[in-house]
């Protein structure tokens, strides 16, 4: 099992434990917990694609350096880490609504 972190921007950590299992979805719920949203007004994009909800963490393979990226209006910013893994994801905000298209290129 390994630990996630989120971080907040205020500094608030909430962790989760992500095992072979944890899904999209999983991280999406405690993201939008850490923020006071519900999970449903946000996207998790790695790679600029939109991860889908469905699939594992694990899936992803998701390594030192990797970015996923948070889509919700007018959000601030947090960063999730992997401390198992010695890794960081770093979460970046963008003031756009997310695309409805499921799985849309969202770069630019």
């Amino acid at each position: 099992m390994k630990k996630v972190t989120i971080v907040h921007e205020d500094k608030a950590e909430i962790q989760m434990d992500v095992d072979k299992d944890t899904t999209v979805s999983d991280l999406r719920y405690w993201a939008g917990f850490s923020i006071d949203k519900h999970y449903e007004h946000i996207e998790l994009l790695h790679n600029n694609r939109k991860m889908e909800h469905d699939r594992t963490l694990e899936s992803y393979n998701l390594g030192k350096n990797d970015k996923v990226e948070v889509y919700q209006k007018l959000w601030r910013g947090m960063l999730v880490q992997n401390e198992h893994l010695d890794s960081s994801l770093e979460i970046r905000s963008r003031k756009e609504e997310l695309e409805c298209e499921e799985k849309g290129d969202y770069s630019g």
